[in-house]
């Protein structure tokens, strides 16, 4: 087993959706993980934010939805806690 299959296992555990880093990079488990070529060992466990689907409410409060269609930041968004993600 590989140390890539350790973290996809862990992170599935958790209920994690990929990895980001204080560099601004990111990257899904449904996209793959490290397309950057890093080790990884400078990100964090995180969580993805589906900014496209934001209230209106949301979309005008989150600094995000302008930039990414979608971003991985350490703490569930707004629009996932609502939604109970």
């Amino acid at each position: 087993m590989l140390i890539i299959d350790l973290i996809h296992k862990h992170m599935t555990k958790n209920g994690f959706d990929g990895l980001t880093s204080r560099e601004g990079c990111s990257c899904t488990l449904k996209q793959g993980l490290f397309p950057c070529g890093t080790d990884g060992s400078l990100c964090h466990f995180g969580y993805v934010c589906p900014c496209e689907e934001c209230d209106i409410d949301l979309k005008t409060k989150c600094p995000h939805f302008y930039l990414y269609r979608q971003v991985v930041t350490t703490r569930k968004c707004k629009m996932r806690i609502r939604q109970g993600i």
